[in-house]
């Protein structure tokens, strides 16, 4: 039993949009989806009066809840949290939420996100959006060092089918400097709009543009991680615009959007998480006439990275690519080096627990390259058969090879996420005697590449920090080497 928890903690490690997690691109976060719930009493608010009918008929009358119903059922669920009620939050929940989530693994969660953020401030919003017959509910939360956005999904029925916690920046809207100016802009053009910033260089008439793909998990535009609330993606937008460089960042979809996780995570793919609003953003920087049309570039962090030769392959607009602690392997093999450091790392374990975990861990890997198409949806490592199948496809290393435009290769050295020694040295590797590539490494910097503690776990983002300027620098000065890419 105990070797089964300890698994259930470490096949998280990178692309949970649908469960609770801790790595820097996927903050802490609980979220589940069901498709019928039954509510709970509660006889002091309105909006569950009538619990204890049948199912049939709380349903009918809930089905006439106003926004500002929900908005008071999330505001009740919201105090629980503050007040460490988490029974009463239970018991807002669908009869499948509470099988999926017990009031142990919501208190976990919590106070894992809360942990080093410092006291209570106020609840900055309260905002609602509907999509598909779903109602979600955003409460942001201000504490002493950075945001929580807490997200309720509804049905129709006002039960709730979701729970979301996550990090992120709190401020008043795009910034505006002597030095750049940031306008709203939103990404897609279907029904899910992401929001995001187009950050320009003030002075600068058409400035080459670059766009930031964030790494795997919920991020919101600045790729905020972290107690701190440390915000890479908004530190580079800044201080690119001070080198005469715009850059687009938005929201990720199931940041937004969390609500809209396909079937729970069943049927999730890559084209959903990422690549498809990837694509929605490179027409954008195409089309808007503020930025040059001719030098657009794509920068990705983590999963981003590792991505951005697909990205590109797939979009001739893009100009250059440069990844930042991105890999060239597999997914799950990157993951598995994962478990086994910070298996190595648990002193409470004893030897045969260790290698109990990780035969589990390896058998799950295999699991995933033995996936073929058609089977079944089983989860594993974290995400389902679908999503697997979809990142597979991708052959990266064929990908980076087959690129003719100009490539930048960025890596800290104590980053213990995606590592110096195999991945860094992979793409050194695969990409030899190329002249289109170039490469940068920071020996004292981690994986969101801000000076490191030492400390080999995410607790090493705990700390108030900034993407190193040498880093910006660096970027900036190849991006205006290189001539327009013919």
């Amino acid at each position: 039993m105990k070797c089964k928890k300890i698994i259930s903690i470490f096949m998280v490690a990178c692309i949970m949009v649908f469960s609770v997690s801790c790595s820097p691109a996927d903050e802490p976060s609980i979220s589940s989806s069901t498709s019928s719930q039954e509510e709970t009493s509660n006889s002091e608010d309105p909006a569950t009066d009538g619990a204890g009918q049948s199912e049939e008929s709380e349903t009918s009358q809930t089905q006439s809840l106003s926004e500002q119903d929900l908005q008071t059922i999330a505001k009740n669920c919201t105090d629980a949290l503050l007040d460490a009620e988490f029974t009463t939050v239970y018991e807002y929940f669908g009869s499948l939420l509470k099988l999926q989530l017990s009031t142990e693994a919501l208190q976990s969660a919590w106070e894992q996100t809360i942990a080093g953020q410092g006291d209570f401030q106020e609840i900055v919003s309260d905002e609602i959006l509907e999509n598909n017959g779903l109602s979600t509910v955003q409460n942001i939360l201000r504490y002493e060092k950075t945001g929580i956005r807490i997200s309720y999904t509804f049905d129709q029925a006002g039960q709730i089918q979701g729970l979301w916690f996550g990090y992120t920046t709190i401020s008043d809207g795009p910034e505006s400097t002597e030095i750049f100016t940031e306008y709203p802009i939103e990404i897609g053009t279907g029904e899910i709009k992401l929001g995001g910033f187009l950050t320009l260089p003030n002075g600068i008439e058409k400035p080459p543009v670059i766009i930031l793909i964030q790494g795997s998990g919920q991020s919101d535009r600045n790729e905020t991680v972290g107690a701190a609330g440390n915000a890479p993606f908004r530190d580079l937008a800044h201080g690119l615009a001070a080198q005469g460089i715009a850059t687009i960042r938005y929201d990720k979809r199931y940041f937004a959007f969390p609500e809209l996780v396909p079937d729970g995570g069943l049927s999730l793919t890559i084209e959903d998480e990422v690549l498809e609003d990837a694509g929605d953003a490179v027409r954008f920087a195409a089309e808007d006439g503020r930025v040059d049309a001719d030098r657009i570039y794509l920068l990705g962090h983590s999963m981003g990275g590792m991505l951005a030769p697909k990205i590109a392959a797939d979009h001739p607009e893009i100009q250059g690519i440069i990844s930042m602690a991105g890999t060239l392997r597999k997914l799950e093999d990157l993951m598995l080096d994962q478990n086994r450091e910070a298996l190595a790392s648990m002193d409470n374990l004893s030897e045969e627990e260790r290698q109990t975990v990780l035969q589990q861990v390896e058998e799950q890997v295999q699991k995933i390259k033995n996936l073929q198409p058609g089977q079944e949806p089983e989860l594993l490592m974290g995400a389902y058969s679908p999503y697997w199948l979809s990142l597979n496809a991708i052959d990266s290393q064929a990908l980076v090879q087959s690129l003719s435009i100009p490539m930048l290769i960025m890596q800290g050295g104590m980053d213990f996420q995606v590592y110096p020694d195999p991945d860094y040295l992979l793409w050194q590797e695969t990409l030899q005697d190329r002249n289109n590539v170039s490469f940068q490494f920071y020996d004292h910097l981690n994986h969101l590449f801000m000076p490191s503690s030492g400390k080999r776990d995410v607790s090493d983002y705990d700390t108030a920090n900034q993407v190193d300027p040498q880093v910006i620098a660096d970027i900036a000065a190849w991006i205006h080497s290189l001539a327009v890419h013919p």
